[in-house]
């Protein structure tokens, strides 16, 4: 985690995978002691916790947006291609997929892939809801099973 003005020379391989908007109480990143506030960098392999009452929008590069809401745990990563992938352990996630590129979101052994357009995902208690408002989405489930999602659909799984 780190400031946007402080960011070292970019690398292959170490480019941030997301910039934080806006913070609505408290949200950290891997590092517990340090809240997150508008302007900061969330890199792969950072995990972020957003509080009780709490929200954090982020937005790629590519200008995909990324909402997490309260009481949310999200790991964020990229894949070899460079494709946003990022780990639901609990909470909700609201996606806007502009660029056309596909973000990936795993809960479990399942995987939600969505492609230029908008979903939301709810993981508690044992369960994850996703709901594809517009764009195209699929979800994969553990032994290759797939399916695919229609505009307006919503499907919880297991």
């Amino acid at each position: 985690l780190a400031s946007a003005q402080s960011l070292p020379a970019r690398t292959t391989g170490a480019a941030p995978a997301l910039s934080v908007v806006s913070v609505a109480g408290k949200a950290t990143g891997s590092d517990r002691a340090a809240l997150l506030t508008a302007g900061d960098v969330v890199a792969a392999g950072d995990d972020l916790r957003v509080g009780t009452g709490a929200a954090i929008a982020l937005v790629t590069e590519s200008g995909d947006r990324v909402s997490v809401g309260e009481t949310s745990r999200l790991g964020v990563s990229l894949d070899r291609a460079g494709q946003l992938v990022l780990a639901l352990a609990e909470g909700t996630v609201d996606l806007e997929v502009r660029t056309g590129r596909t973000v990936l979101v795993r809960w479990l052994d399942f995987e939600v892939l969505a492609r230029a357009g908008r979903m939301a995902l709810a993981a508690q208690g044992g369960r994850c809801t996703a709901r594809l408002q517009e764009g195209t989405g699929r979800l994969l489930r553990p032994g290759g099973q797939t399916a695919e999602l229609a505009k307006g659909q919503e499907i919880t799984f297991p």
